[in-house]
């Protein structure tokens, strides 16, 4: 009886010691804009035109990228062309970030090795 009940001591203990596999997205506060934006591969003003289709009310929660389209204004870094494809994370949760159709950002994104251009609510990019 003793054996048990330090296996169950034991058990519970390495249960609460067990790190979990939900984490919530973390971010440091970003850096100041011209830090920002040596930093960053592509920066530019635009206005969302698109944006990714509503997932289904059953759906299980996505974590994968979703793309949003931007039609530039201007730029300052990298060369987005006048529509710009800016993919995310679906989940705030894994660091994705929403914008509203209709709204207009300052996007501070990277280059991806496809070459496409991603953020994050990690980045500066502000309304």
């Amino acid at each position: 009886m003793r054996t048990l009940l330090c296996s169950l001591i034991a058990g519970f203990g390495a249960l609460l010691l067990t790190p979990s596999l939900a984490a919530a997205c973390s971010c440091a506060p970003p850096p100041p804009p011209a830090q920002a934006l040596e930093a960053a591969g592509v920066v530019f003003e635009g206005t969302v035109v698109g944006i990714p289709a509503a997932p289904a009310e059953n759906a299980p929660p996505a974590f994968g990228p979703v793309e949003y389209r931007f039609n530039v204004a201007r730029s300052w870094k990298g060369n987005p062309g006048m529509e710009a494809r800016v993919q995310t994370r679906a989940s705030s949760a894994a660091c994705g970030r929403r914008y509203t159709k209709g709204e207009t950002y300052i996007i501070y994104g990277y280059i991806t090795e496809e070459g496409n251009i991603s953020d994050s609510l990690c980045s500066r990019t502000r309304t």
